[in-house]
């Protein structure tokens, strides 16, 4: 018999049993617990989480679009109008902090305020969307929250490259020159059309904040070769990796097994 130790805490965190095909729990594994019920978070909430984060960097008028886009597109996804074809989508508070994230890194720049707004809503919020008429339920709630009649963000990327960095757009990441063996060769390159330069600009923009980018797209769409591209850009060694529903960090990163 294990004994737990007096200062060991044992707590369950759950989503409904309508979230993601999930099964309701029986009633007496529900009365083995304490239920704390949490209530989704609103619009003084999330601007106080905001605030915190980001102080004033973030205008009032553009932080109310944000949020505003926010709560509608969170509405969208639970009633199944967007997030169809990727089983099921939610979006929650690290989608507002990625997108406050870029908006004050590239403040001040060639972009207005909110026109950066729009921009970096659109690439965090309808980026991983792919089927025509969820794209359409997103872009009509931006057109209401954040309207914007602009001209194309992607239209005038120019691509310049260093010994030491390269850049697209506003966008400039540092090259590892790793020497290692595994680095692409010459045949990596691409030939930059409008298409490929959104998709790197992406790329680059995610790995610049930190974040963990997944191309997705139809087969023959590119997405490998752009990979190949970008660590051949980086000078970093290109290794490729099947995922599937097995697939684990130790897969990914590496561990310890039992041999140590």
């Amino acid at each position: 018999m294990i004994t737990p130790a007096a200062s060991f805490r044992l707590l369950a965190t759950g989503n409904g049993s309508a979230y993601a095909g999930r099964g309701k729990l029986s009633a007496a594994q529900r009365s083995r617990w304490t239920t704390v019920f949490c209530q989704p978070l609103g619009e003084k909430d999330l601007t106080t989480i905001m605030k915190k984060k980001f102080g004033d960097t973030i205008p009032d008028s553009e932080l109310a679009k944000l949020i505003t886009t926010h709560l509608a597109l969170v509405q969208a996804a639970d009633a199944g109008d967007v997030g169809r074809s990727l089983g099921r989508l939610a979006y929650s508070v690290r989608n507002l902090l990625r997108v406050g994230q870029r908006f004050v890194r590239h403040q001040g720049g060639a972009l207005s305020d909110d026109a950066l707004m729009r921009r970096e809503i659109e690439e965090i919020y309808r980026g991983g969307l792919f089927e025509p008429d969820e794209v359409k339920t997103v872009d009509d709630i931006l057109q209401l929250s954040a309207p914007y009649d602009g001209s194309d963000f992607y239209e005038h990327l120019e691509f310049t490259e260093t010994a030491d960095t390269f850049t697209l757009g506003d966008v400039t990441l540092r090259k590892v020159n790793t020497g290692h063996a595994e680095i692409p060769n010459d045949k990596a390159k691409q030939i930059l059309t409008k298409r490929t330069k959104k998709a790197l600009y992406q790329l680059m923009k995610a790995i610049e904040n930190g974040e963990n980018p997944a191309l997705l797209g139809e087969r023959a769409s590119g997405k490998t070769s752009l990979v190949k591209f970008l660590a051949h850009l980086a000078g970093q060694p290109y290794y490729r990796q099947m995922l599937g529903e097995g697939t684990d960090a130790m897969d990914l990163i590496g561990g310890y097994d039992d041999q140590g």
